[in-house]
């Protein structure tokens, strides 16, 4: 009897194939991806390139090539830019899991942003536009400053704060429009909502119930803020935004009438209350499933996995959770150029209150210019009993630090 063929729907390798190893050692596995990552692959498994995961019309082509072999059983989705394809391939192969309407309403924020105003939600003001000759009269009618990004998109990237006319036309008449140009769907439109703070819920979510959430709050905002020591914390359980992230991110997973999935949820603190970013059905990436695990012992990919293959992830109990006071996860800084000096991670292991470091990068690296939000060298990750005391780590973490690059 041939086991069951898992298609995974990858970009950059990441650890999903041997996170799906570790699930089932016998499954037989196949996968899509792009050709710039083709070589993170073992050369033994069956692998189509496409151009772009999001190219439906290719992905289908490379599913079906793959599918000759042996039929596909399930599609299992890696990178964010593969949610959509992946659930197109669900629904055109009939196969068991999300499929292309439930994931789009989590991966094109047009879509997502309508389900919940019709639910009601706090939302920011938006419209919906084909291209960005309509950004103007779409932020005439919101009235500056706005937030203008594709629809369907990538975390933060090709988002971008306006506030004029003036900066629009400045930045249609510059190359970093590109990204909206050439989007792959229409553009969202928003009204600029000032906050006080930013936080995230991640919650593995099953047969309709949220089985385990979590709040984190960033250090600060991500939209134009990003300075060297960006990240985010886990919330103490007696934090007052605790609770009402919580019933927020359960209202949410209703609204959009997930059975199951991981899912990360943006909220911003404004002072008439929590208003929603935008969610999305994967693991957060930038090192929170590692706090995750490391605070809560929910290994956040695991779930997602298990989710793909039709199994119920297995969570330890509240009680089993271990920790107390807080623990944050650093990013450690990034600048574009080629890395010539950074600092190692058994140095930066010897600052007070770090449990552990995961230096990525390493010298002769080059580093591209739009930085993404979550954009790092690593992350270092602290356990203090509050809040109040991470700018004096953030401060000894930037004494210690070390970061040069050249132009590249």
């Amino acid at each position: 009897m041939n086991s069951s063929h898992v298609l995974l729907l990858n970009r950059n390798e990441g650890g999903v194939l041997g996170a799906l190893r570790d699930v089932d050692s016998s499954l037989d596995v196949s996968i899509i991806t792009e050709p710039q990552f083709l070589d993170e692959y073992p050369s033994a498994l069956p692998v189509q390139v496409v151009q772009s995961v999001r190219d439906l019309t290719a992905v289908r082509e490379a599913a079906l090539e793959l599918g000759r072999r042996q039929p596909i059983d399930r599609v299992v989705c890696g990178h964010e830019r593969c949610q959509q394809a992946g659930g197109y391939l669900r629904s055109l192969f009939a196969l068991p899991g999300m499929g292309y309407e439930q994931l789009n309403l989590f991966s094109n924020k047009a879509a997502m942003k309508s389900a919940l105003s019709r639910a009601g939600l706090p939302l920011a003001e938006f419209r919906v536009v084909p291209s960005v000759e309509h950004v103007s009269s779409a932020a005439a009618e919101l009235t500056w400053p706005i937030v203008v990004k594709p629809a369907v998109g990538q975390g933060s990237r090709d988002t971008f704060f306006l506030g004029s006319n003036a900066e629009l036309n400045d930045l249609l008449d510059s190359s970093k429009s590109q990204g909206l140009r050439s989007a792959c769907g229409p553009l969202l439109v928003e009204r600029f909502i000032p906050m006080e703070a930013e936080l995230h819920c991640d919650a593995v979510v099953w047969s309709g119930n949220v089985d385990f959430v979590t709040v984190s709050r960033y250090f600060e905002p991500l939209l134009g803020r990003r300075g060297d020591n960006s990240g985010t914390y886990l919330l103490r359980e007696d934090d007052p935004y605790n609770e009402p992230a919580r019933r927020m991110n359960t209202a949410v997973v209703r609204a959009l009438g997930l059975r199951e999935g991981v899912t990360h949820l943006e909220l911003f603190v404004t002072p008439s209350g929590l208003v929603i970013g935008e969610i999305a059905c994967r693991p957060a990436g930038a090192g929170v499933p590692e706090a995750i695990r490391m605070r809560h012992g929910v290994d956040l990919w695991r779930s997602h996995i298990d989710i793909a293959l039709g199994t119920r992830p297995a969570l330890p109990l509240p009680e089993q959770r271990p920790g107390k006071g807080i623990l944050a996860n650093v990013w450690l800084p990034v600048r574009p150029g080629r890395i010539t000096r950074l600092s190692r991670a058994g140095a930066l292991a010897e600052l007070p209150d770090v449990v552990h470091v995961d230096v990525t990068a390493k010298v002769g690296d080059i580093v591209r210019s739009p930085l993404g939000a979550g954009a790092r060298t690593g992350n270092l990750y602290l356990e203090i009993p509050h809040e109040d005391q991470l700018p004096d780590r953030l401060r000894a973490l930037s004494d210690q630090f070390t970061l040069e690059v050249e132009h590249a």
